[in-house]
């Protein structure tokens, strides 16, 4: 008999889920779902001297520098670079033009010139343009270098990820089987390490940037597992996405296999490809409900409301929860069998691993981890400070920390320190029970130009996921009366 449990995966970088935002208008007295999805909310705690309390705002790159204060860390990692001007532009296309005039059309030092000027182009969204300089450095590097050597690595991954931007799935398919067939015949531990990675990095983009298509609303379909005959574009777009999340867990494994047969525990990449794994197996749970609603995919399979379909949900996904097990006991034998390790990693992997049977509804080995993972730092005598820190935090956790949440800036690739022009804020008094939920849920206040719908929008992203618990002297606690504000903004360009 399955037992329930709410449980939360492991805190380590996130990989980015979403990298685009689509432009759409939105009213201020009601917004529809496509508007709603575009949200960002940005939570800041509430606390009794707080001059948040006297309806004080914030710039959007204050209010993560306080989270980051509360939180001990940022949470989000962020791709890309700043774009670069015309006039950087030009300068490397006239080191290119000088470049062939006086080393003729196939100077080896016009790959590198090429790729740089391609990525340039790339930052500005001038994607064709920077198509025609990979391909150029491509033929070049061919050229001088044979058919199949290292160099062609970052040219082809650039390549793709100009194809993603246009929507050329087609074409990033290819340049992806071409990169596998590449590392194979160049038989190199370390290229085809790093190629088996690069693969599923380049996958899970495409998955981000598939999830967010949006249906043109003059278009044929409906939801094509709500008994619809004819898929929604978005919906199509959709399952291409799941299916590159599959191919992206794939190459993570076979990239973490490599490393392990060759017995290279210590290796810095095998830790991170573990978590990325994770996050594969994680989000490939929900694919099915991903299709039919990619931003809140979790509430529908987590409702209370179906007691038997939830738990069709987990017999459905028990082998990647199971997988995800045996990936948290490896991360727990590679950092106990290295001496470098600090104590404090070792103990958040523990509660991390607790947070991986949380976010499953496995509630009674969530417990029990929660539980070793307070023992295990007691054995390493963690101070009383880094254990307040790590199990009793005034800041609310809400899981899951490797993979990005509905509705934040993670999801839509926005920097930590980049300001956000806010639209308005809502105040919100919930506690989160000894499983982590959020119960309670009561508007206390918020901004005068605040829609109904966007607070029914905040009511479902806090019942969404589950929080990770506090926890004193190895038992789950409630939270009373925690006080969030959340600054909301609709998203109308692009980052």
């Amino acid at each position: 008999m399955l037992k329930t449990a709410r449980h939360t995966p492991p805190r380590r970088q996130p990989v980015l889920v979403a990298t685009v935002l689509c432009v759409i208008a939105f009213g201020a007295a009601a917004q529809g779902d496509e508007a709603l999805d575009t949200l960002i909310f940005d939570p800041v705690m509430i606390v009794p001297e707080s001059p948040l309390l006297a309806s004080g705002n914030l710039s959007g790159a204050r209010v993560n520098r306080l989270q980051d204060t509360v939180t001990g860390r940022g949470e989000g990692v962020f791709t890309g670079q700043d774009a670069a001007g015309d006039a950087n532009i030009a300068a490397y296309q006239e080191v290119v033009n000088e470049l062939e005039r006086l080393e003729g059309p196939f100077a080896p030092d016009l790959v590198e010139q090429l790729l740089s000027l391609g990525r340039l182009l790339q930052q500005q969204e001038r994607h064709e343009e920077a198509i025609a300089r990979f391909e150029r450095a491509e033929h070049i590097s061919r050229v001088n270098n044979g058919l199949h050597n290292v160099q062609l690595f970052a040219i082809v991954e650039s390549l793709v990820e100009s194809h993603l931007a246009l929507g050329d799935f087609a074409e990033v398919n290819d340049r992806q089987h071409y990169l596998e067939y590449l590392s194979g015949k160049l038989e190199r531990n370390q290229v085809r390490l790093q190629s088996l990675a690069g693969l599923g990095d380049q996958n899970m983009y495409t998955f981000g940037l598939a999830l967010v298509e949006r249906d043109d609303p003059n278009g044929p379909g409906r939801l094509f597992f709500g008994g619809g005959d004819v898929p929604t574009a978005s919906e199509i777009s959709r399952i291409h996405a799941v299916n590159s999340l599959y191919r992206a867990k794939e190459h993570y494994s076979q990239a973490i296999t490599r490393l392990i047969e060759e017995e290279n525990f210590r290796n810095p990449r095998l830790l991170e490809l573990e978590y990325k794994l994770l996050e594969t197996l994680f989000l490939t749970g929900y694919s099915r409900e991903m299709i039919g609603n990619p931003h809140y995919y979790m509430t529908s399979a987590r409702s209370t409301a179906n007691m038997p379909n939830r738990w069709n949900h987990l017999r459905r996904n028990r082998d990647g929860y199971e997988a995800g097990i045996d990936i948290f006991e490896r991360i727990l034998l590679y950092m106990e069998n290295d001496p470098t390790t600090p104590a404090e990693e070792i103990v958040r992997a523990h509660l991390e691993y607790a947070d991986w049977h949380l976010v499953f509804d496995w509630n009674d080995a969530a417990m029990s981890q929660y539980a070793r993972a307070w023992e295990v730092a007691q054995s390493l005598a963690l101070d009383e400070a880094k254990i307040v820190e790590l199990f009793r935090p005034d800041y609310p956790m809400q899981l899951p920390l490797f993979t990005p949440k509905p509705n934040s800036r993670e999801k839509f690739g926005i920097k930590r320190e980049t300001d956000l022009d806010y639209d308005g804020w809502i105040d919100m008094r919930f506690t989160i029970n000894g499983n982590g939920t959020a119960r309670n849920i009561e508007l206390v206040n918020q901004s005068a130009n605040t829609a109904f719908d966007t607070a029914t929008r905040l009511r479902r992203y806090l019942k969404n996921s589950p929080f990770r618990p506090r926890i004193d002297n190895g038992e789950t606690i409630s939270r009373e009366d925690v006080n969030m504000r959340y600054y909301y903004s609709f998203q109308n360009s692009r980052f």
